[in-house]
Order: C-alpha cells, then structure tokens, then sequence
C-alpha cells in the first residue's frame, strides 16, 4: 500500500523543485545547475519531509 507520509513528502519535494526550477530560470541561470539542483531539492525535501511526518505521525498515534 501506499504510504501516506511518503506521499506528503513527494508532494512536498515536487513544489520545493518547481518553485525552484522557476525561479532560476526566470534569472537565467545555467540549464545543468538547475536541472541538477532541482534533482537534489527533490530528492532532499521528499526523504526529509517524509521522515517529519512518520514522526509526527507515531507522536500523535496515528496509524
């Protein structure tokens, strides 16, 4: 089944990137950094956000 804490985090790391990639390409910056740093804030914000919540959601016991 599908976890619902890894799906706020994926929610999370998706608009983290595309507010980012936004932003640098609006201020013209190379297409790899922001390819690369897009990537990294998606990856990073999902897995971070998904931890902060499964612990929340044990705090609260929630199932």
């Amino acid at each position: 089944m599908f976890d619902r804490d890894f799906a706020s985090g994926l929610l999370g790391g998706v608009t983290s990137a595309v507010i980012w990639i936004s932003i640098t390409l609006m201020t013209d910056m190379d297409r790899s950094v922001v390819g690369l740093w897009g990537l990294i804030f998606l990856i990073g914000v999902t897995v971070i956000a998904t931890v902060i919540t499964k612990m929340k959601s044990r705090q609260s016991g929630a199932d």
